[in-house]
């Protein structure tokens, strides 16, 4: 996929070409320096922009025909962040954050282990 960021002589190129595919149960870190394309690729992967160029597939699905509800709907059913700053509800515990997307979607029966589970594995399991 490709990202192009403005128009005709102030174009900048913030991805070009990139292919990649991760399996399910990898662990994938993206790194580089400032500038390098980091926060376009994962907000192309995130659904969170659209590249210029090329799609983006999750799970075998081609994501780039989706309506906005659609989009939504497929980000809660299929995607998680963690972003750098903490973008969590103030009135609510580490847990229940997490708890939340779940919440709304499924069953809420077996999902408090799971959640658990996650908040250790990513090192905050010490917020329960």
């Amino acid at each position: 996929m490709t990202k192009i960021y403005g128009e005709a002589d102030t174009q900048v190129l913030a991805l070009d070409n990139v292919s990649f595919s991760v399996k399910k149960g990898e662990f994938v870190l993206v790194i580089g320096s400032s500038g390098s394309g980091k926060s376009t690729l994962l907000n192309m992967i995130g659904l969170l922009d659209h590249p210029t160029q090329g799609k983006v597939m999750i799970d075998g699905f081609d994501t780039s025909n989706l309506t906005d509800n659609e989009v939504s709907e497929f980000r809660n059913e299929k995607l998680g962040f963690v972003f750098q700053f903490a973008n969590l509800l103030a009135d609510l515990t580490v847990l229940e954050n997490v708890l939340l997307p779940s919440q709304i979607q499924f069953d809420s029966s077996n999902i408090l282990d799971k959640a658990k589970m996650i908040l250790e594995q990513v090192g905050l399991g010490d917020q329960l």
